[in-house]
């Protein structure tokens, strides 16, 4: 009788080993991967309330923007530029000077990248901070004949205007009847693609 209480005993262990072993321990696998799932989707959770936190945020700094503001905003960066609308503010420019032009021109959209803060013989600079973000310029080229005090005025215009309009190249002369006759480069920006010709 103690022979087969030693068996049932010993089969008993063994029985014991193989429910741990195919049961038990692949059970806990099983857990550990489930819990190891859990601390990555929690993870994952945060990484997600963090963004929408910022989302939130944004939106929020959006909606506090005036419409007012807005439109000046859309006036000083447009999405689209209006080049005859720009042409026509710096006829304006000129005639409230005291100027006269012979010739106003819309020379060029640029297909690169504007680089701001940075020369074309400065290959050192980056393009721009924005990368592809940045502002498409345009090109205007206009021909104005006055006195110099006038063509003061004419500059002084162009820094109140509510837009950007910079002066990239002037080339001035005097004329025969003693007039400055000036060739003046303006560019202007809007939000709008760049195009790059590859």
């Amino acid at each position: 009788m103690r022979s087969l209480g030693l068996v049932s005993q010993i089969l008993t262990i063994i029985i014991a080993i193989a429910i741990a072993v195919f049961y038990v321990m692949p059970t806990f696998d099983e857990v550990k991967a489930i819990q190891n799932e859990i601390s990555d989707y929690q993870t994952e959770q945060r990484k997600i309330e963090i963004v929408n936190t910022l989302l939130a945020n944004h939106i929020a700094t959006l909606a506090s923007v005036s419409p007012q503001e807005k439109r000046l905003a859309d006036v000083y960066m447009p999405q689209v530029l209006d080049d005859i609308s720009v042409m026509r503010d710096i006829e304006y420019i000129v005639g409230t000077a005291g100027l006269t032009y012979s010739s106003l021109e819309y020379t060029k959209k640029e297909s690169q990248i504007a680089q701001f803060g940075s020369t074309a013989d400065d290959e050192s600079e980056p393009a721009s901070a924005l990368g592809d973000l940045a502002p498409t310029p345009h090109t205007f080229v206009v021909t104005v004949t006055g006195s110099y005090t006038n063509m003061k005025q004419f500059f002084r215009l162009l820094e109140q205007n509510n837009y950007p309009l910079e002066v990239h190249n002037v080339e001035l002369a005097n004329n025969d009847q003693g007039d400055l006759v000036g060739d003046i480069t303006l560019v202007t920006y809007a939000n709008e693609p760049i195009l790059v010709n590859e």
